[in-house]
């Protein structure tokens, strides 16, 4: 008799993923989403709060927040209902996590990239039978992908 826990519970996701002693569940769930030609082999957690820098931002805290041996940053979140505003949320995680990456006098070459991936147990596009949406910056005349920048998966558990 199973405990009544589900996996895509807040708490139950971050004890699986988010322990000092997940590292290897971490990494394997990445890889096996993303797919990178070349697979992650580190996983570095860190704090998951993005702090204000005015009192007026807001606070963001992430589910899993954690970098790669390359220096790539990922925000790995869990949603069971789908709520008004998911996409743009996960835009602004991004765009946060690229911005705050740079300090005065850095240059700008030395931005990593930033990945996205949102675990959906609810349909986000009910239209389509794709479960994994993958973005990215790209331009649509020429298709050519601004790579190693910003890019969103959303993973719909439900298909």
């Amino acid at each position: 008799m199973g405990l009544g826990i589900r996996p895509i519970n807040d708490f139950a996701f971050r004890k699986t993923f988010a322990s000092p002693q997940s590292h290897v569940a971490l990494v394997s769930l990445l890889n096996s989403i993303l797919e990178p030609s070349v697979p992650i082999t580190q996983v570095s957690l860190q704090n998951p709060f993005n702090y204000q820098d005015f009192e007026t931002d807001k606070l963001s805290i992430l589910d899993i927040k954690a970098t790669d041996q390359n220096g790539a940053i990922y925000d790995v979140e869990v949603q069971i209902a789908v709520k008004p505003g998911l996409v743009q949320r996960l835009v602004f995680y991004a765009s946060e996590l690229y911005a705050d990456q740079l300090r005065r006098g850095d240059e700008y070459r030395q931005l990593k990239p930033v990945i996205i991936i949102a675990l959906v147990e609810d349909l986000v596009w009910a239209e389509t039978r794709q479960p994994h949406h993958r973005f990215e910056l790209t331009d649509r005349e020429s298709g050519r992908v601004l790579s190693d920048t910003l890019s969103i998966h959303i993973v719909e558990l439900e298909k």
